[in-house]
């Protein structure tokens, strides 16, 4: 994207979280994903981001995907993050990233390093619409902008250059009819209405 089109708001042409099926599992998955969004939108290069070194399967997970996108994808690279050390240096990692694509892929990266890196991203100009940041398989809940600290609407404004992939291991489950299903699709609508979620099943 060369400018923020005048549809963000349309989530079908530009969904914030998609899940990837039921029972998804394997780095097969999250490149089956990808490539469909690159073919959808016509992105031909892309780069991956993965975080080191206590969380070493996120690497891993990244040189999978990176196997499997190499074949279609004309440049397909990685670059390391240490979001575990606070003197990491967000600044000359998304610098690197910039100059080697406009669609980077994180693998795995912990709620603090994805806010450290929506932040680094929209004052280096870089959630401006020219940029796509995709996140999947992040190892822990509460990805909200709002932490009511000082960056809450930097954050806030930086998501509109996010999607989120994830899982979506319960598709099946409730039974059909009960209560906990109707709650669970009423929640879908809801979120897909506000939140501009899509589901890899949006209807009960």
């Amino acid at each position: 994207m060369s400018v923020v089109p005048p549809d963000l708001q349309g989530k079908a042409k530009w969904p914030t979280r998609i899940t990837m099926g039921a029972r998804a599992t394997g780095s097969r998955t999250v490149s089956v994903s990808v490539l469909s969004l690159c073919q959808f939108y016509n992105w031909s290069t892309i780069v991956l981001a993965c975080d080191e070194p206590e969380n070493g399967r996120s690497c891993s997970t990244a040189q999978a995907v990176k196997r499997d996108l190499a074949a279609v994808l004309s440049d397909v690279e990685i670059v390391v993050f240490d979001g575990f050390t606070p003197s990491f240096n967000y600044i000359a990692a998304l610098t690197v990233l910039s100059e080697k694509a406009r669609v980077v892929i994180y693998s795995g990266m912990s709620k603090q390093a994805m806010r450290n890196i929506l932040i680094t991203a929209y004052n280096l100009n870089m959630t401006n619409g020219e940029y796509v940041h995709i996140f999947y398989w992040n190892y822990a809940t509460g990805f909200t902008w709002r932490w009511n600290d000082k960056d809450d609407q930097i954050v806030r404004q930086a998501y509109d250059s996010v999607i989120i992939l994830e899982q979506d291991q319960s598709r099946d489950a409730p039974p059909k009819g009960t209560p906990y299903y109707r709650i669970k699709y009423g929640w879908r609508q809801r979120s897909e209405e506000l939140f501009n979620f899509t589901y890899s099943l949006s209807k009960p």
